[in-house]
């Protein structure tokens, strides 16, 4: 036996008798981190194992195995763990191949997924919802057919922490169309303050105008803004609306003040709206008076910033920038960002 076979077969023995999860994991990122054949053989052995402890760690590793260098094993891990989502009864096991899964970030580990909505353990379902907010790009047709019918479904769990997960991954996902909105405003009126706050957010996204009395409500009844809920901030600061400017006026009155506060107040004052609508206008004649031509775009699914704007200058549009960080860089004149971008295009 070799010192480096010795040295494994010590890690995964100590990784196996802690009973502290900090141990654990810390274990399972050193051989994640490794992400070698001989870290690869020995989770095959584990995954293989009678013991089920033995098949939880070769889950957990081959989970992100080999992530500090292009995880190489993908595509050997990937048939492995499916097999597994169908034949393994055991719940803990269930419950690292299913995270496992997530961790691919392929579409292909949707049906390995999937099978168990269903199971009985919470902390299967909370990780078929983690695992599919996980799973990566996928086209439309699969997220309408295979993902947002589970979603839906465990957005209506027992188990809030199932309902917040289920929630937040619907939220994110970047389609829209009434059932999603009905999903999430339903959502919105969850018992559970985080489900709320990730439904409102999903609802502020897609500018879902049923939002802002939501909003307000929690504004108004807010003592400060410490007291709001981050995803309300959130959503604050990606909704538009005028009718939230006086309540969230009278929240920073009440004090103290915050950046996200103050960002919000931002974005829902039509005055400092029509301002920047003007300034859009000069950048935009400032560059054709450079001889060049900019379009302006907005991501539908913007979680940054309610009115975060991207600017796109040359023949084919190819040059983007952020409006706000072109003008930072400009320092807040027009025709000076008009020359940043004048430069940029000459050194292509």
């Amino acid at each position: 036996m070799t010192s480096d076979t010795r040295d494994l077969n010590e890690m995964i023995s100590a990784a196996l008798a802690s009973d502290d999860d900090d141990v654990y994991w810390g274990v399972v990122g050193d051989l994640q981190r490794e992400g070698s054949q001989q870290v690869f053989d020995a989770m095959l052995e584990c995954m293989a194992s009678a013991i089920a402890e033995e098949r939880c760690l070769g889950a957990d590793v081959l989970g992100q195995l080999g992530f500090s260098n292009g995880r190489p094993f993908v595509e050997q891990s990937l048939p492995l763990l499916l097999a597994a989502a169908s034949s393994e009864h055991d719940p803990e096991v269930i419950d690292s191949v299913v995270s496992a899964l997530g961790h691919q970030h392929d579409p292909r580990t949707i049906p390995g997924i999937v099978r168990h909505l269903d199971h009985p353990s919470d902390k299967v379902r909370f990780s078929v919802a983690a695992a599919l907010n996980a799973v990566g790009p996928m086209t439309t047709s699969q997220v309408s057919s295979e993902v947002v019918p589970v979603l839906s479904q465990l957005m209506a769990d027992r188990d809030a922490d199932v309902r917040d997960w289920a929630t937040f991954a619907l939220a994110n996902l970047e389609i829209d169309g009434a059932d999603i909105r009905e999903r999430l405003m339903t959502a919105a009126l969850d018992s559970d303050e985080c489900v709320r706050g990730e439904a409102t957010l999903g609802l502020a996204r897609r500018h879902d105008c049923r939002v802002v009395p939501l909003l307000r409500q929690a504004v108004e009844a807010a003592p400060t803004v410490d007291e709001l809920p981050y995803k309300i901030l959130d959503a604050l600061e990606v909704v538009c609306a005028d009718e939230l400017l006086g309540p969230l006026v009278a929240l920073r009155d009440r004090g103290p003040s915050s950046g996200y506060l103050d960002r919000a107040i931002e974005t829902c004052d039509p005055a400092r709206r029509q301002q920047r609508v003007r300034m859009l206008n000069d950048l935009l004649t400032a560059l054709n008076n450079n001889g060049m031509t900019g379009a302006l775009s907005q991501d539908r699914f913007n979680l940054v910033y309610g009115d975060q704007v991207q600017l796109h200058v040359g023949s084919d549009s190819n040059q983007c920038y952020d409006v706000d960080a072109l003008l930072a860089r400009a320092h807040g004149s027009i025709d000076g960002a008009a020359a940043l971008v004048r430069d940029d295009l000459s050194r292509e």
